[in-house]
């Protein structure tokens, strides 16, 4: 289960940095600049089945597409049941 929301979690980084890319027309190699890291590194964040990402490079991509980082602890039937649904 917690590779199922770990990919998730990734899943949406890696789309939603793409999805404002391509909204603003920003290039990778533009993007990376942005982001303070290369280019591989940003292919990286933009794969959504490289699941190696760490928060500092979550927090780097929310503030960079003006949105925060939200963290909840829920208990295990709480998380179970939203993620059925």
């Amino acid at each position: 289960m917690e590779d199922v929301q770990q990919e998730s979690v990734k899943r949406v980084v890696a789309l939603t940095l793409q999805a404002e890319m391509d909204a603003k027309k920003i290039s990778k190699v533009a993007m990376a600049t942005r982001l303070q890291t290369s280019r591989p590194a940003l292919d990286r964040i933009l794969n959504p089945f490289h699941r190696a990402i760490t928060l500092a490079t979550i927090e780097k991509v929310a503030k960079l597409l003006g949105k925060k980082v939200v963290i909840q602890f829920l208990d295990k039937e709480d998380s179970a049941h939203n993620i059925s649904h």
